[in-house]
Order: C-alpha cells, then sequence, then structure tokens
C-alpha cells in the first residue's frame, strides 16, 4: 500500500504552515495539538512558541482513536528543509541543511517512538522541549511526523513482526526567542551535473543562511560554455519557498540531450520580494562523470553517429581502392595491347 502523507499547509504571514485535524474516517486516528500559553497565535493550529534560553517545555498533542480496534502510531521530528522543487517539507531526514543552523529541531525536541491509542478513546502524546543555553535570532522550524502503523500476520510468519507505515501527518512547529526581524541572506556555494529522477541536470545550490523563511522565490538560471556568451540551457521558476538555513538543489534540466565534458558557468538570480540575489559558479565536467550519468539518464538515446561515420569511411575507402584496382588492371591490360600490337608490326 502507498504511503499517504497528509501535510496540510496554508499560508500566514511570513512562512507556510498549519495543521488542522483530520478525521478518524480517513486515518484511523486524529491529530490535535494542545496549544500552550506562550503560543504566539492562537489562531494558528502548529505549534507557534515563544521561548527563552535553558527553557523546558512539556508540549502535548491529542491523539483521538474512533474505530473499534487499537491504533499504533508513531512519532518522528525532522527539521524543515527544502526539496528541490522549492517546496518546503517538514517530515524529511534526507534534504540538506546549511551549516549556519542555530540548532536542530529534532536536536532540543523529543518524543516516545510509538503509542497506543486504545479503541474509542483518546490519548495525549507528550513531548519533551529543551531549548539550548545559547540565545538565537530568527525561527527554529520543523515537523512533527505522526505515522499510523501496524503488524500483519502473513508479515508475521515471513518475519516475525513487520512494521507497516499506512498514513502519515505532519504538525508544524515554529520557535522564537525574540520577535526582532532577520535579514534574507543567500549564497550559492557550488554547482554540479547530477540527476533528477534519472534525468540530466545541472544542479545549482542554494543555501539560505538566515534563520527566516524565504517566501515568493523566484529563480532563473543560465548555463553557459566558460567563457561563452550563448546559454546553452537554462530554467526559469517562481512562488518557490526556502526554509530557514535550508539548502535548495535547484536543477536545471538538459531536456534529454547528453552531458557533455567540458568547463562550463552557471549565472543564477534570486529574487524574494525586495531583495536579490546573483550568483555566477564555474563547474567542470568530467568524462568520467558525463558518462556515468549519460548512462543512467531514461531519457539519452545511445549515440550510434560514429558507427555511421565509421561504415561510412570504410565504405569510401573500399570504393576507393576499388575503382583504383580496377584503373591498374585496365591500364596493365593496356599496356600488354600496346606490347602485342607492337610485335606484329614488326
Amino acid at each position: 500500500m502507498k504511503k499517504l502523507f497528509a501535510s496540510i499547509i496554508a499560508t500566514l504571514g511570513m512562512f507556510t504552515l498549519m495543521t488542522t485535524t483530520v478525521s478518524a474516517n480517513q486515518f484511523n486516528f486524529a491529530v490535535e495539538p494542545q496549544l500552550p500559553k506562550n503560543q504566539i497565535n492562537k489562531k494558528h493550529s502548529y505549534f507557534d512558541l515563544k521561548v527563552a534560553p535553558n527553557q523546558k517545555q512539556t508540549l502535548e498533542v491529542k491523539l483521538k482513536n474512533d474505530t473499534d480496534k487499537p491504533v499504533v502510531v508513531e512519532a518522528q521530528i525532522n527539521t524543515a528543509k527544502t526539496n528541490s522543487n522549492g517546496v518546503v517539507e517538514y517530515n524529511s531526514d534526507k534534504l540538506k541543511l546549511d551549516k549556519s543552523l542555530p540548532v536542530a529541531i529534532k536536536d532540543i525536541l523529543t518524543a516516545p517512538e510509538t503509542i497506543t491509542i486504545p479503541a474509542k478513546s483518546a490519548k495525549n502524546l507528550n513531548l519533551a522541549l529543551k531549548m539550548p543555553a545559547k540565545q538565537f535570532k530568527g525561527v527554529l522550524a520543523g515537523g512533527i511526523t505522526f505515522k499510523e502503523v501496524s503488524t500483519t500476520k502473513e508479515a508475521a510468519k515471513k518475519k516475525g513482526v513487520s512494521i507497516v507505515n499506512k498514513y502519515a501527518y505532519v504538525v508544524g512547529v515554529v520557535l522564537r526567542e525574540e520577535n526582532t526581524p532577520v535579514a534574507a541572506t543567500m549564497t550559492m556555494p557550488k554547482a554540479y551535473a547530477g540527476q533528477v529522477n534519472f534525468r540530466n541536470n545541472i544542479i545549482a545550490e542554494l543555501h539560505n543562511t538566515s534563520a527566516k523563511y524565504i517566501n515568493q522565490v523566484e529563480v532563473t538560471s543560465k548555463i553557459y560554455k566558460k567563457n561563452g556568451t550563448k546559454a546553452l540551457y537554462s530554467n526559469k521558476k517562481n512562488q518557490l519557498q526556502m526554509a530557514p538555513n535550508a539548502i535548495m538543489d535547484y536543477p536545471t534540466s538538459l531536456g534529454g540531450q547528453r552531458l557533455q565534458a567540458g568547463k562550463y558557468t552557471i549565472k543564477v538570480d534570486v529574487k524574494a520580494g525586495t531583495d536579490e540575489w546573483h550568483f555566477a559558479e564555474d563547474f567542470e565536467i568530467t568524462r568520467r562523470e558525463a558518462r556515468s550519468l549519460n548512462e543512467q539518464d531514461v531519457t539519452v538515446t545511445e549515440d550510434n553517429t560514429w558507427w555511421f561515420v565509421a561504415a561510412g569511411v570504410v565504405l569510401l575507402v573500399g570504393v576507393i581502392g576499388l575503382i583504383y584496382y580496377r584503373l591498374r588492371k585496365k591500364d596493365k591490360e593496356n599496356k600488354a595491347l600496346r606490347a602485342q600490337l607492337e610485335e606484329t608490326g614488326k
């Protein structure tokens, strides 16, 4: 069964994040954050908290089970990240973060691995929050992912007990220690040849080095041969969003074309409201990289041009050889005929 992830998100002010209670008809369990007194905006249904250094606090999430059987739920905590489509994810542990991140949410917020909700009842899940001693500016953002798990008799026969993820629900967590706005900052430390869904792309690493969401982001990229003036490939996307201190691997597709070894330059322009950044980065694609990536690209067809060229050369050489052979043979025949005529005339 495919995993169904239900992250319910809406734009509110400086960032995008919202959760609402989901009915048990859809999920077998419902989730309702119990907002504490230090909730900044009571209208938000996710944790939007004003905290302080060294603060300890217990966060509560009410889990409700309306079914006739117990439901087992696991909780996983992740820091907010940004995927290559410019979408913030709150339930991924694979995407990258910039080293400027003050502290990861998963390092200061802990939860029980699983909780069992009895049939026709509700139960609170308690999460322990422990803020670091060092004060930070801006926001820390992440999410608590709740997944229903179950054991199956068939899987138990094969492997003893097998846990199968069925559904997921994300509750956002945003923490701040002061309300002073921080400036948006961004860098692009490198670019390289890579792949997205087994298709060749040039990847530009865009780093949000500020502890704030950067919204309404527009990115334009162009790729040139080094010192060239004509763009070989380009891409433009808008309405993107970057999580605080997150890295976005921004792709520029080659459109099914083969990667060619050589030296290149990528130019990237980024706009977000009144903020603008302009980057240029040189990179090199080696023959080994190009060959390896081309072999993995599902849209690249094998280039057999050289076979046709080689066959053409062989054919041409053969024709020239045949003509030369016939001319030589004809010349010998003519010489023999002349010699015979001269003998006859004596």
